[in-house]
């Protein structure tokens, strides 16, 4: 089935057939400001198209390019994709996994921090049979097709759930944490990165079939409907309240949604977003920007029913960094929220334009959507017919236009497979 992922500055667009595409643009420098400078900075290689190890310097061009086939895996279906912001994620058939992009931080999980700019094989995933990936700002998850996870990248925040750093980090502020990477699977001590693929062993007696990887959390859904959180929780984004002021390297049950069995699951920058087998949608963390749907700007430390969304039934929802999006199970319709700066939203009422509670995106009306994704500032929607939509920023799909740099209402995408 063709489906989609939306990164900060890149889309990933699969067709019917496994086809894996890609638009967007490659930064080389200043993306991590908020870390010393490094030849790994900004977003090389996001893409997939260019061959071989890229480490730009200060003269580097950036790179802009509307949906175009990645040709690494031309002969590979694609079944499963990731768009981080910083790096990609993909999942063949027979389940092996693929990254490529900013290595920076072991962000790739080759147990180094090269770029890469095609996709590249996780060896220390080899004979594990992969069926999801997520891609975070700075770390990654996968899970095998038999429920066990792994996770690597950036772990300042516990966001990789390895049970390091609970005790004595009540009170850690951002940006702090242990000073050393690890190349390996397992260390004993916390650790700031982790360079190759690492068990979470606290969920190794469930089986996990929902990822989601936001800012600096981390989120799993189990075959029985359960919901584990873990990562950064300043702004209640785990949903466990007592939780609320410090990072959590272990994943814990989300106990408010034990009495609903949870079949969706998203994570934005600093809010998560959980679907129901009934149909209801809940939200928690950040609202400052309305990406919470409750008609306000509060944060919420533990999940909250949107009342906007209870006649929907939903099947589908997706946080981007600052927005929301959620689909209907009756007719695909598509329903969003939260911060509407660039036409994210698709409601065409203004680069400006914000949402406190769900607004149907009525320029889709008419049209079955099957899947939806959310990025930092656009959204991506598949139709059942296998049509891909797009709204928001032109620079996350590759298009370079001076006078209109955004698109506020959904507009299909035109998808060629030439290399």
């Amino acid at each position: 089935r063709a489906s989609t992922s939306a990164g900060a500055h890149h889309s990933l667009l699969l067709d019917s057939r496994g086809a894996l595409l890609s638009a967007g643009t490659e930064r080389p420098r200043n993306h991590f400001a908020h870390l010393p400078a490094s030849p790994a900075d900004g977003t090389p290689g996001l893409l997939g198209h260019t061959q071989g190890v890229v480490a730009p310097g200060v003269g580097a061009p950036t790179l802009v390019t509307p949906p175009r086939a990645v040709a690494a895996l031309c002969a590979r279906p694609v079944v499963a994709v990731s768009a981080g912001r910083h790096h990609s994620l993909a999942v063949t058939a027979d389940g092996a996994a693929y990254s490529w992009g900013n290595g920076r931080e072991g962000l790739l999980g080759h147990g180094d921090e090269a770029s890469t700019g095609v996709p590249r094989l996780i060896e220390a995933l080899r004979g594990v049979r992969v069926g999801a990936v997520a891609a975070g700002r700075m770390h990654s998850l996968a899970a095998s097709r038999e429920g066990l996870l792994w996770s690597w990248g950036q772990n300042t925040y516990e966001q990789l759930g390895l049970g390091d750093g609970d005790a004595g980090q009540e009170n850690l502020p951002p940006g702090t944490g242990a000073a050393t990477c690890v190349g390996g699977h397992a260390a004993p001590s916390a650790r700031r990165c982790v360079r190759s693929p690492s068990q979470v062993s606290a969920l190794s007696a469930e089986k996990v079939t929902l990822l989601a990887a936001g800012g600096d959390h981390s989120a799993a859904g189990t075959a029985v409907g359960r919901v584990y959180t873990w990562g950064w929780a300043a702004q209640g984004q785990l949903g466990r309240p007592a939780d609320k002021n410090s990072p959590r390297s272990v994943p814990g049950l989300v106990a408010a949604l034990s009495d609903s069995r949870v079949t969706d699951l998203s994570c934005g920058a600093c809010h998560t977003l959980a679907c129901t087998a009934r149909g209801e949608v809940f939200s928690w963390g950040c609202g400052t920007n309305g990406e919470l749907g409750h008609g306000d700007s509060f944060n919420r430390h533990s999940p909250e029913l949107i009342e906007a969304l209870v006649t929907v039934h939903a099947c589908a929802v997706a946080a981007g960094e600052h927005h929301s999006v959620a689909l209907s199970a009756a007719d695909g319709a598509v329903f969003a929220w939260g911060h509407g700066r660039g036409g994210r939203l698709g409601l065409g009422n203004g680069e400006e334009g914000s949402a406190l509670l769900p607004q149907r995106v009525s320029a889709l009306s008419g049209v079955a959507i099957a899947s939806v994704a959310a990025g930092a500032s656009h959204t991506l929607a598949v139709s059942a017919a296998g049509r891909h939509y797009a709204w928001g920023s032109l620079d996350a799909l590759g298009y370079e236009n001076e006078e209109l740099r955004n698109q506020p209402t959904p507009a299909e995408l035109q998808l060629s497979e030439q290399l």
